[in-house]
């Protein structure tokens, strides 16, 4: 049997027809050698119908709950089978180059852990997409730390932590270092996680020619307040 190459893992909780035009637009990135995983986390709508009918060959893993982010990406995680994974909101959508230019970053980059691509708006304007680890004074604001501006960088380049919309990775690395913490509900799980790997020794990188056109927000318009309630928890 071949070997999976990538496995892409979606944590996904209700917007259909975002999710299903977030995958049309992986399915022209994926190749016979990739597999795609939909975490799914207590959708109350047609969600995981409308995606199995549309893209039957997406292998479907359903909480049944909201298990928060980084739980739904342990357990996409562990149904993957590739040697890189690679961890997509399901408000990102991948240009179909991207799957290629992050295995080619691999190879370039043999003690890179993480690679993010550069995230975008609709009209193409950039994100912030890396960052700078926090540390305790930062946090109490009596040390500034200065984030990265990458956005105008045109080969890859090392960072400290990534945003984590589009996050790939190889597979080893989670044995090795551990996967995302699970005290982490939503957010900054993948922050915490960068800083850990770093710690073990590897590389985080970003690589500003994928460029991941991102709906920034999109996942917590509907639920705001309980979102922020868990950004203090876990910035705390």
């Amino acid at each position: 049997m071949a070997e999976t190459r990538f496995s892409i893992v979606i944590v996904h909780r209700n917007g259909e027809t975002m999710l299903l035009n977030a995958l049309d637009a992986l399915m022209r990135a994926v190749g016979t050698d990739d597999e795609v995983i939909l975490v799914d986390n207590g959708s109350t709508d047609a969600s995981l119908t409308r995606a199995g009918a549309a893209h039957p060959a997406v292998r479907i893993v359903a909480n049944g709950c909201n298990a928060g982010f980084a739980r739904a990406c342990n357990r996409g995680l562990a149904a993957a089978r590739g040697k890189y994974v690679l961890f997509l909101n399901n408000d990102a959508f991948l240009p179909a180059d991207a799957l290629d230019r992050f295995a080619e970053d691999f190879e370039a980059f043999p003690n890179a852990a993480l690679i993010g691509g550069q995230l975008v708006g609709e009209a193409g304007a950039p994100q912030r997409s890396a960052g700078v680890a926090p540390t305790f004074l930062s946090e109490l604001g009596l040390r500034r730390r200065r984030q990265p501006d990458v956005s105008h960088a045109t080969q890859p380049v090392a960072v400290e932590t990534l945003v984590g919309a589009c996050m790939a990775f190889r597979r080893e690395l989670a044995d090795a270092a551990g996967r995302m913490d699970e005290d982490f509900f939503f957010y900054f799980e993948e922050t915490e996680w960068c800083v850990r790997l770093r710690r073990h020794g590897w590389q985080v990188w970003l690589d500003p020619r994928i460029r991941v056109t991102h709906l920034k927000g999109a996942r917590t318009r509907t639920g705001r307040r309980g979102a922020q309630v868990e950004m203090v928890r876990s910035r705390l």
